[in-house]
């Protein structure tokens, strides 16, 4: 009996670590702009890993995807969240390893198909209609055809079921062989997954001898709620002695993360950081800078250089905030997130 209340009482104890952060499910636009081939990706896993009837459906399941955008919503609108830039400014973590979801279609015809000359041309029309109209619907061009094993190689920008639409085609006559294909090595990773009504979540940060086999991992853990509250579960990091986690792309599709460095010309780095930082800049030959909180309460002051050492290691974990400036001139903050 004992056992069994030090274990409850563990359990409590762990649920108490990761607090339930009010957020809501709205769907914005740039989320959609930049996550529409991730949704659509992770549907397909569920759709295939389900044996759903959907598997068989072009166009990915509408009711599948609705359900992850919920989900994804919630984090992203996080903008309070250090760890929630981490993910979508900064690193810019997408789903790179392809599963379910491919952009490419390779078709192997026979040498008498009635088309073979079109397609030696890199004409795409064939003179089917089904092929036809699935290839006009669907946004496909050639971008080669081999004369020596009359493989045709085709692509397209929009995100569908490729592997039902190849298992249509490779019914067609002439074909000898149609198959989805895509970007098949390591990278970055995302990972979705419901138990009872709650949403988990595994943003992977891959790194080191990516896309050979990323030799390091740093993921980020999401529990979502029904009621769109989120609890962040920590970071998990898989990596060889001494490798280092990689400078951020700084992507800042919803510009609440790290400013745009082509046009400030400043880098911050490593930033995500858990120590001190690093401040490179042509901007002031000489100048002053200074560390805020979100308050706008004044941390720290020093003076700049071309490269600067900044100490924050001694600051809480949070957002802070860098500006340069001299007696003419003041620097739009940059966003420092603190681990």
């Amino acid at each position: 009996m004992k056992s069994v209340i030090l274990l409850l009482g563990c359990l409590v104890l762990t649920a108490s670590l990761y607090s339930q952060i009010p957020s809501n499910c709205s769907v914005s636009p740039v989320l959609r702009e930049h996550y529409d081939k991730d949704v659509k990706h992770l549907a397909l896993e569920r759709i295939f890993s389900q044996n759903s009837p959907y598997m068989d459906s072009i166009e990915v399941s509408q009711v599948h995807q609705d359900t992850i955008w919920q989900s994804l919503a919630a984090i992203f609108n996080l903008t309070n969240l250090p760890q929630r830039d981490s993910v979508f400014e900064n690193y810019c973590i997408h789903h790179q390893v392809s599963r379910y979801y491919f952009e490419d279609l390779t078709v192997k015809i026979s040498p008498n198909c009635p088309w073979y000359y079109n397609w030696k041309d890199l004409n795409i029309v064939t003179g089917n209609p089904f092929l036809d109209s699935l290839f006009n619907r669907y946004g496909f061009t050639m971008t080669y055809y081999s004369t020596g094993t009359n493989w045709a190689f085709f692509s397209t920008s929009q995100s569908i079921n490729m592997i039902a639409l190849s298992n249509l085609v490779a019914a067609v006559d002439y074909v000898l062989n149609a198959q989805a294909t895509g970007y098949m090595g390591d990278g970055d990773e995302i990972r979705y997954s419901l138990i009872g009504q709650d949403a988990f979540w595994e943003f992977d940060l891959g790194f080191g001898d990516c896309p050979a086999g990323c030799t390091g991992d740093h993921i980020f853990k999401y529990q979502v709620h029904p009621n769109c509250s989120v609890s962040f579960l920590g970071t998990t990091d898989y990596t060889i002695p001494g490798l280092q986690l990689p400078y951020p792309d700084n992507c800042n599709i919803s510009g609440l993360g790290v400013g745009d460095r082509a046009e400030i010309s400043v880098k911050v780095y490593p930033n995500p950081t858990f120590g001190n930082v690093t401040i490179e800049q042509e901007v002031f030959p000489t100048g002053q800078y200074m560390i805020q909180d979100t308050f706008g309460q004044i941390l720290k002051k020093g003076s700049m250089s071309q490269s600067t050492l900044v100490e924050v290691e001694d600051l809480p974990s949070g957002i802070y905030f860098f500006s340069m400036f001299n007696e003419k001139q003041k620097f739009l903050p940059v966003k420092i997130l603190k681990y």
